[in-house]
């Protein structure tokens, strides 16, 4: 079996309300081990949305998360990192006497 057609991270029907505003309806999204993946998309379509669900900043509503085929819960940006989920929020820079590499390195800060 080839690992590379295998999914790393699974999303199916993923939904979230803010109130009355259905923000995400129905979402899915796989992405195999070793793919790097865009996601865009018009202003309020979502994508922030979706992210912060996947890295733990916002509850999903409905729908299920699978991260290397097990279903998982991921309930806080700690829970997304222990699986090896992490996110680079948009700034235009986050230490801007630091390289891009050493924003994004751990081991540099």
């Amino acid at each position: 079996m080839n690992n590379s057609n295998k999914d790393l991270l699974e999303c199916t029907n993923i939904n979230k309300w803010y109130g009355n505003l259905h923000a995400l309806k129905n979402v899915n999204l796989s992405i195999k081990k070793g793919e790097i993946i865009g996601l865009i998309g018009d202003n309020g379509a979502g994508k922030s949305t979706l992210i912060k669900v996947i890295c733990g900043v916002n509850k999903l509503d409905k729908g299920d998360i699978f991260f290397e085929g097990n279903k998982v819960n991921i309930s806080s940006p700690k829970s997304a990192m222990n699986l090896g989920i992490e996110t680079i929020h948009q700034y235009n820079t986050m230490f801007q006497e630091m390289s891009i590499a050493r924003n994004v390195d751990r081991k540099s800060t």
